[in-house]
């Protein structure tokens, strides 16, 4: 019953029940009899991922690579348990030697583009992006991170020719959808952006998290595409998801502090003309995720507070254009304000390939002609 090539089998047999804990239990049993056999521990690894028991995995896996160091599924995997497990270095250093001993390996190319963009090396990462679609790589692991890597660009409308194939192949998925959203945030199309938010949230397959972050995509949406009004129902959809269920609608807001929250509040107050509130609500959004996802948006928005009361905007433009969520309308702004400059050319281009129907489309282009 413990034989090293049975083992395996019966592991997967569990783990396709979503027993993990039975696949765990047969893989011990069976090292025990055979410690230190590469298809065992490899089987209790499988064990340890399909319970997100990253530190567990990565303690398995350095075992089975001093074992059989020039196994690249060994590697490749150990890699990508390091990148969970945040041992970033460790990571690097595993899939460094995966794609040494095979550079076509899709596994290990994808978990060192979810590493590249974990550690925003996106220059890296576009180099890894190409390489995988001259493999002709579509597994869902893929189609994830090269979302989160547009995202992370700033992408906008180029990143989306890229993602759509990934709506027809996870069509239960919410992640997807959340992804093109933000896509078609940056391109300026909040009509498109607020359809998949929607969709996302209403997902049978959606976590508490989607829930909320859908319902907060399409308020924010709303308030980017001008219509107000239609802001706070779905802010009240987002509080009623965060509750849950069992929650107690009486009890203060569990998104009180959430910046997401707060900047639509923000753009509400932008849209109704009322700049020292607006501003007051986006800055704290930015307060309250300095280095995430909303702090680009924050800083667009105040930027157009800026130019409202005819205050230079330029430190929050180039607030807005940094990672993880660049702006492309930030780049068009400041673009025309840089004029044909080398920099301004190239932030024009930019602009043009993340948002060709953009408010700043027509100046943006006056200023490539004179660019060129």
């Amino acid at each position: 019953p413990h034989h090293p090539a049975w083992v395996p089998v019966a592991v997967t047999a569990q783990l396709a029940k979503d027993d993990a804990a039975e696949a765990l239990r047969l893989a011990d049993a069976a090292l025990e009899a055979h410690p230190g056999d590469v298809r065992l521990l490899s089987a209790k690894a499988d064990a340890h991922f399909a319970s997100e028991q990253w530190d567990a995995a990565l303690v398995v896996l350095r075992q089975a690579t001093e074992v059989a160091p020039d196994d690249v599924v060994l590697q490749g995997r150990r890699g990508e348990a390091a990148r969970r497990a945040g041992e970033l270095e460790e990571a690097r250093e595993a899939l460094d030697a995966a794609l040494a001993l095979d550079a076509a390996h899709g596994p290990a190319l994808v978990a060192r583009l979810a590493l590249d963009v974990t550690e925003n090396r996106l220059a890296d990462a576009e180099t890894i992006v190409g390489r995988l679609k001259e493999l002709r790589e579509s597994g869902e692991a893929y189609q994830r991170w090269l979302g989160r890597y547009h995202v992370a660009r700033g992408s906008g409308y180029a990143g989306v020719r890229d993602l759509n194939r990934s709506l027809r192949m996870f069509r239960r998925d919410p992640e997807p959808r959340l992804l093109l959203a933000d896509l078609f945030m940056q391109a300026e199309l909040y009509g498109r952006a607020n359809t998949l938010y929607r969709a996302a949230a209403r997902m049978r397959r959606a976590t508490r998290e989607q829930r909320v972050a859908g319902f907060l995509g399409a308020a924010l949406s709303y308030g980017r595409d001008r219509k107000t009004n239609r802001v706070a129902p779905l802010l009240e959809e987002a509080i009623a998801a965060a509750r849950g269920d069992d929650g107690d609608p009486e009890a203060p807001s569990p998104l009180a502090d959430d910046p997401r929250y707060v900047l639509a509040e923000a753009q509400v107050e932008y849209n109704l003309g009322r700049a020292p509130a607006a501003q007051r609500l986006a800055e704290r959004a930015r307060s309250l995720d300095p280095e995430g996802p909303t702090a680009p948006i924050a800083s667009l928005l105040l930027a157009l507070i800026d130019d409202r009361r005819r205050r230079d905007p330029e430190a929050h433009l180039r607030a807005a254009m940094q990672t993880p969520n660049p702006q492309p309308l930030a780049f068009g702004l400041l673009a025309k304000r840089l004029g044909a400059s080398e920099e301004g050319c190239a932030l024009g281009a930019a602009y043009l390939r993340a948002a060709p129907r953009g408010d700043a489309r027509q100046a943006i282009r006056s200023l490539r002609t004179d660019c060129e």
